[in-house]
């Protein structure tokens, strides 16, 4: 089982998520301590990164990396809804 597939299964989706996200919440300092080895994988297999928490800006759509705490994984091809 590869990185991103343990991260899948430490984190699935819940039975009442209504997003697109594959993932549940992934805890942001868990995201960061694994990246090197899940980004090369979410590339090969169309994923992105949404970072969700506070949105500092008032006028923002989305949370900046800066102020994420936690990440949901997208495929590349769903439209992202806010």
């Amino acid at each position: 089982m590869n990185a991103l597939e343990q991260i899948q299964t430490a984190f699935p989706r819940s039975a009442d998520q209504t997003n697109e996200a594959l993932t549940g919440s992934i805890p942001i300092n868990v995201f960061n301590d694994s990246e090197a080895q899940i980004r090369p994988l979410m590339r090969e297999a169309g994923l992105r990164a949404i970072y969700r928490g506070p949105r500092v800006e008032s006028n923002s759509s989305m949370t900046r990396r800066a102020d994420a705490t936690a990440v949901l994984f997208y495929n590349k091809s769903v439209p992202i809804t806010i």
